[in-house]
């Protein structure tokens, strides 16, 4: 039997639009619904300087340009190759869930039945919950409406992140040398690497035993070695005869 995919429908969660106030973006193809329960808990975040107030107030400014007035009557584009959003209003909690979630006044349980009676009035298309809530998509699966938490954001492979170091084997050795010499430095295309450099990013030149640490200064366009020094601070070791029987060092302070 040949197994037909259903169009998608995801309805957000509050913690979503906070967590990625550009997040209906993200959904490809596939439209979104947003609760009313959900712009009503937005407005209680929307003043304040933190992350999340702003994540508020950037969602409502994007509703907002996509033309407010048709959200709530078939929902609006949301752009080229992007599917639709659309605001639900509050409706009577359905019997199946009148039992076991009693608190209707509770926002997951009016975001919830908004969900419930969306799967249930047009099983044409898949309706999922999204939710960076693990007990609110416990809930959702429990009553057999699609869960899923918020992933766009996540990185897929940590070792593609930028370190700002890397490693390069196999350098000249005259470049080394000149590296310890020279105070102005090395010109990047000296080096043979396939990957370009970037702005301030400290490199390991190695050649065997032999390696320098160096950083890359994309202002000036030059290759220059990292003096070693903790925290502007530098030794100056003093004769024996000035401190008798015990060699020390006084450490000298640059600020």
């Amino acid at each position: 039997m040949v197994t037909v995919n259903k169009n998608k429908t995801f309805i957000l969660d509050t913690n979503v639009i906070l967590h990625d106030s550009s997040c209906i973006n993200h959904f490809d193809e596939h439209d979104v619904v947003v609760p009313i329960t959900v712009l009503e808990e937005l407005d209680h975040f929307k003043k304040g300087n933190q992350t999340l107030n702003f994540h508020a107030r950037e969602f409502v400014r994007a509703l907002d340009n996509l033309s407010a007035n048709k959200l709530f009557n078939g929902g609006v584009s949301i752009g080229t190759g992007r599917g639709r959003i659309s605001i639900k209003l509050e409706q009577e909690l359905h019997p199946d869930l009148r039992q076991h979630f009693p608190a209707t006044a509770k926002p997951d349980h009016q975001i919830l039945n908004i969900g419930y009676q969306l799967a249930h009035s047009d099983t044409s298309r898949s309706y999922i919950l999204v939710t960076k809530d693990v007990n609110f998509r416990m809930k959702a699966k429990a009553v057999g409406l699609m869960a899923e938490d918020y992933t766009s954001d996540h990185v897929k492979d940590v070792r593609g992140l930028y370190t700002g170091c890397r490693c390069i084997e196999n350098v000249d050795h005259g470049l080394v040398e000149e590296l310890y010499r020279s105070g102005e430095g090395i010109k990047p295309d000296r080096l043979e690497s396939d990957n370009r450099l970037l702005p301030n990013e400290y490199l390991i030149l190695r050649n065997g035993k032999k390696s320098v640490l160096s950083t890359f200064r994309s202002q000036e366009s030059v290759i220059t070695t990292i003096r070693k020094r903790v925290f502007t601070v530098s030794p100056l070791v003093m004769p024996s005869r000035v401190l008798p029987f015990t060699p020390c060092v006084i450490w000298k302070h640059r600020w």
